[in-house]
């Protein structure tokens, strides 16, 4: 575990995860406006600084700045930590930099934990991340339709899992 982390107590854990689910509902609910974009504009949800509990969410985003802004909401905004989850000091990041960090966890139900990242494809930079919300499902958004609420075997190629929300 880090020097970052290790002031993070369990009860603070648990807060951190319900950020990240209070994240997932909010930008469910309003899927409708969310666009998929791989430009710089992907990052607007930590360069604008937005907090779902205020219910601000990115409106334009990728799988890896979705969850990038998520866990700096849940980490960052919330405790303070550092960049654990692309180590760009929240400036940046992509599916490969997300697999470069955090704890390496088993992707099956009974292993993960909600907030744990899943990396679908090819390592070692793989094609696609989505993040774990518990019941077996995870929150996906990876295309202009999503966000999705979908089974974590939704695609054939979940190939690993990082945690990086400490027990």
């Amino acid at each position: 575990m880090s020097q970052q982390l290790a002031h993070i107590t369990p009860a603070h854990a648990k807060i951190a995860r319900r950020r990240i689910l209070t994240a997932a509902e909010l930008m469910l609910a309003h899927a409708a406006s969310i666009h998929y974009s791989m430009g710089a504009d992907r990052w607007e949800g930590i360069s604008k600084k937005l907090v779902a509990t205020h219910g601000q969410y990115p409106k334009h985003a990728d799988c890896s700045s979705t969850l990038s802004w998520m866990y700096w909401q849940a980490l960052y905004n919330t405790f303070g930590v550092r960049d654990i989850v692309n180590g760009e000091h929240w400036q940046g990041g992509f599916t490969g930099s997300m697999a470069r960090h955090g704890e390496h966890i088993i992707p099956r139900v009974g292993h993960l934990r909600v907030g744990d990242a899943l990396l679908y494809g090819r390592g070692p930079d793989y094609e696609h991340t989505a993040i774990y919300i518990g019941g077996g499902m995870c929150f996906s958004h990876g295309s202009e339709p999503g966000p999705f609420k979908l089974e974590i075997g939704y695609r054939t190629d979940l190939a690993v899992a990082r945690r990086y929300i400490p027990a």
